[in-house]
């Protein structure tokens, strides 16, 4: 809950009284050979008065300003998925040359591309047991591990820089961490041959943002097994990631996500400073403040929904072979456009066309969903009249419904 407007003026007061003190210190950065001097407020302070900063914002100029700074302490990634799609809106209709920054993490998740195909990307039979959650996001890219020991990082503007973008990150690592940072030829960060930063990006007409992370002390473990697939044997229209080898950061040196987005916000600062300003305006949204947007509301139950995460997949056909303990064996080829079967292909040997034709019956034009499909299966055992053929049946349902995992 929000606190009483009393005590929200007194952490009000309490916040400016650090930002004119002289507790704000000065960072020095090389710029063009020369040394530019930025005051600035510690990212620490902020974050202690929250929901103060509207208040901070109407009261002194100084929170007035065209680049910012914003941070999201909520860890749902389909909630800070639906919150960089807003920002993303607010930036087109601000429509100038601005920057933001911002900073975020999520709980254990996978991320998926947009036009990416969960089944050939992710191990889901492993996500599944583990309860992690997988998302789509609106950008293109391979799909990737979260967890809190990853930091996420978007940056809004006018216009698409990744190269801008990433050397701003390289720069903070070199300067302010010591490690021996670069950008790959893909658009990655690398230190020390390992790569520590995936990179991805959505483009309108009056904005775009470029997101990436950096592996602090993601678990990579967790990280191997989710992204190592079941083999299935798949023709698949969709955007294939390309694997690398990873490092965390923290093995390198002493870093961690508030160390990090402290000195990201302070590079930010002084590297893009507002006219007028003498200190850092730092935006914090907690959940309570995310949720409490309509827009943000109504994107997170798109984001949630099984037709988007599963739905957008681009066509795709699946090819299932399997033999059974009783004798009998079964190809497949089911043939998956938007998430729902168009044609499927069922060959028992030895053959039963009763059992062949009862089971494309029960997948065509159903949703390629585990749940969906147990259901549909079940409704046609009523066209089998044979008990062999029944028994047959009910084998290759189980085995079926059990390798979609979704």
């Amino acid at each position: 809950m929000l606190p009483t407007l009393c005590l929200v003026k007194q952490r009000a007061s309490v916040a400016l009284r650090h930002i004119s003190s002289s507790r704000c210190y000065n960072s020095s950065l090389e710029s063009q050979g020369g040394s530019v001097r930025h005051k600035f407020e510690l990212l620490p302070i902020l974050l202690q008065y929250p929901a103060s900063y509207s208040l901070l914002r109407r009261s002194n100029p100084v929170f007035v300003l065209q680049n910012r700074v914003i941070v999201s302490t909520d860890l749902n990634p389909y909630w800070n998925l639906a919150f960089e799609n807003y920002l993303l809106e607010q930036k087109r209709q601000e429509n100038t040359n601005s920057r933001w920054l911002f900073l975020w993490r999520n709980q254990p998740s996978v991320i998926l591309g947009r036009h990416q195909n969960p089944w050939i990307e992710c191990n889901m039979p492993f996500m599944k047991s583990q309860n992690i959650p997988l998302v789509r996001r609106q950008s293109g890219g391979g799909t990737v591990y979260h967890d809190l020991g990853n930091t996420c990082i978007s940056i809004f503007a006018e216009k698409h820089e990744p190269e801008r973008n990433l050397q701003f990150a390289c720069d903070v690592l070199r300067g302010s961490f010591q490690l021996n940072a670069y950008i790959s030829p893909r658009k990655d960060i690398f230190v020390d041959e390992f790569k520590v930063s995936g990179s991805a990006f959505r483009i309108t007409n009056k904005a775009c943002y470029h997101h990436f992370t950096l592996l602090l002390s993601t678990d990579l473990d967790v990280l191997e097994q989710t992204l190592t697939p079941i083999t299935l044997k798949m023709d698949s229209k969709a955007t294939a990631s390309v694997r690398s080898r990873v490092l965390n950061l923290s093995s390198k040196t002493s870093i961690n996500h508030d160390t990090l987005s402290d000195a990201l916000a302070r590079r930010f600062s002084a590297q893009y400073p507002n006219e007028g300003s003498t200190g850092l305006s730092i935006d914090v949204w907690d959940h309570e403040r995310i949720v409490s947007v309509p827009d943000v509301r109504a994107t997170f139950q798109e984001y949630i929904d099984w037709n988007y995460i599963y739905g957008r997949t681009p066509e795709f056909t699946q090819h299932l072979q399997h033999t059974f303990p009783s004798g009998f064996s079964v190809n497949m080829s089911i043939n998956v456009v938007e998430g729902v079967i168009r044609s499927a292909s069922v060959e028992t040997d030895p053959s039963d066309f009763v059992v062949d034709m009862a089971f494309q019956n029960g997948l065509a034009g159903f949703p390629y969903s585990a749940a969906v499909l147990s259901q549909t299966l079940v409704g046609q055992t009523v066209s089998i009249h044979c008990e062999e053929s029944e028994q047959k049946f009910s084998e290759m349902r189980r085995w079926f419904v059990n390798s979609l995992y979704v």
